[in-house]
């Protein structure tokens, strides 16, 4: 009895409302719209009574574009009509509300006349930002300066201004421009592609660190959040052993040239043993150099390097860093594992127990012999007696398995995100675990050009290729 007394008493209420909106609107209006106008403004009414609905406003009034209910790009792009003007074309496409700071995304393409000084270019946009802000803080009586507030990234196609929402936002702020002054000859790649570009400078006389450190990818974080390429960087004498997991597809190959790069940047001298099962069109190249194996010969590459491996352990470092490079080492081993069946031989068992030997024994040559595996699958009985746990860096990349992701990253927190090819998480001794991306090369003939020339200036020694 008393629910049908209350459900009169509302659709009571509701009448009365929708006879009000329909007499003293300005235009003549059916029953059905001032029913409909009746029923959003007591929604809006009860949300506002009780603070739904709306937003939690920021410390600070940046939200540029906020309409009462929510950041529209239309108000945007009238709020910051100014700065739009400065370029042919430029709108608000999207806005990313994160913890301590407001981005908007614009596609953008730059007058001509923005070529010819385009730092003076950017100083006018990073002020015609402000004069944004500051009129729309006006609105909320905030008079704080802009300038600690705002920061602009032009790229070669878009532009993304962030404002800082709070204290540790002006903080975000302020290292953000430092970065980018820092990374100033450094631009946006294409957001679809990731490129990087090289000149014609031979890849073992450009160094990036002179501490030596190589780059292992680029922290996917910083690059997504903010167009910033921030390399991540270790010492290959003390993180010597990596591996690569991933599905197909999920660009381990284009990953292991452009890390092969920065090897060489890093360590020009470096000897490098490559062992190609799949015959991959990508390291073809590597033809004509003397440690290159392909196909069923990647086990007397691996068996050469080991030789090479005890000769350093007996008689001492001979100065140089070596490397073993093993792509597809799981369908190596399977096919050993078929003609050990079918020949009663034991490659196979040999090319574990070398390997488990080089994993666990690396660091007696002062860590100058080290191993790369790349695998789809890394499961522990390709690395025998426990020598999987040697790995100093760890990578996996695109989707990972629920399989995969606690047998490689055991004990770990893999960030939950979908990982796009070149995408993936790093596990590094001594670091947390990151999200890591990789670049497409965009001249990959030149790049490879330069890695085979780099690899043939410092080979000297040539005794065990045919061993």
């Amino acid at each position: 009895m008393n629910n049908l007394v209350l459900l009169l008493f509302i659709i009571l209420v509701i009448a009365c409302t929708t006879a009000v909106f329909a007499c003293h609107s300005p235009r003549p209006v059916s029953a059905g719209q001032a029913v409909a106008k009746a029923l959003r403004w007591w929604a809006e009414t009860i949300l506002d009574s009780f603070g739904w609905g709306k937003p939690p406003l920021p410390e600070y009034p940046v939200h540029v574009g906020y309409d009462g209910m929510n950041i529209l790009p239309q108000i945007v792009d009238k709020e910051l009509e100014k700065m739009r003007k400065s370029f042919d074309s430029c709108y608000c496409q999207n806005y990313s509300v994160l913890k301590n700071r407001i981005q908007y995304l614009f596609p953008v393409l730059f007058p001509k006349s923005a070529q010819d000084d385009m730092e003076h270019f950017k100083n006018l946009i990073q002020k015609q930002a402000e004069e944004g802000l500051v009129s729309h803080m006006r609105k909320f009586d905030c008079q704080l300066p802009a300038e600690p507030l705002t920061s602009i990234q032009l790229f070669s196609d878009s532009l993304i201004i962030s404002f800082a929402r709070n204290e540790e936002g002006i903080r975000e702020i302020a290292e953000i421009k430092r970065k980018l002054r820092s990374l100033e000859h450094m631009q946006k790649p294409e957001p679809e592609t990731f490129y990087e570009k090289w000149t014609s400078t031979p890849i073992d006389r450009y160094t990036d660190d002179k501490s030596a450190k190589m780059v292992w990818g680029y922290q996917a974080g910083a690059y997504r959040d903010g167009g910033i390429l921030m390399p991540i960087r270790l010492n290959i004498a003390t993180h010597c052993h990596a591996l690569i997991t991933g599905s197909s597809g999920s660009g381990k190959s284009q990953a292991l040239l452009f890390l092969i790069g920065k090897l060489l940047q890093a360590h020009p001298d470096i000897c490098l043993y490559v062992c190609d099962f799949k015959k991959s069109e990508d390291f073809k190249f590597l033809e004509d150099y003397p440690y290159y194996y392909a196909g069923k010969d990647c086990c007397k590459g691996i068996m050469a390097y080991y030789r090479r491996f005890s000769e350093i352990r007996e008689n001492g470092s001979d100065g140089r860093r070596h490397l073993l490079i093993c792509d597809e080492y799981p369908s190596l081993i399977n096919y050993l594992q078929m003609c050990d069946k079918q020949n009663k031989t034991k490659h196979a068992n040999d090319i574990l127990g070398a390997v488990s030997e080089i994993l666990m024994l690396g660091r007696g040559t002062g860590n100058s012999c080290s191993v790369w595996f790349i695998t789809q699958r890394s499961d522990s009985s390709l690395f025998a007696n426990g020598a999987r746990d040697n790995f100093m860096v760890i990578i996996g990349l695109g989707r990972l398995s629920k399989e995969q992701r606690t047998m490689t990253f055991a004990g770990e927190e893999i960030p939950d995100r979908i990982f796009h090819a070149g995408e993936g998480v790093l596990l590094a001794d001594g670091e947390e675990i990151t999200e890591v991306k990789y670049p497409l090369i965009e001249d990959a003939p030149d790049w490879k050009s330069h890695i085979l020339t780099a690899l043939m200036r410092h080979d000297s020694a040539r005794a065990d290729v045919q061993a």
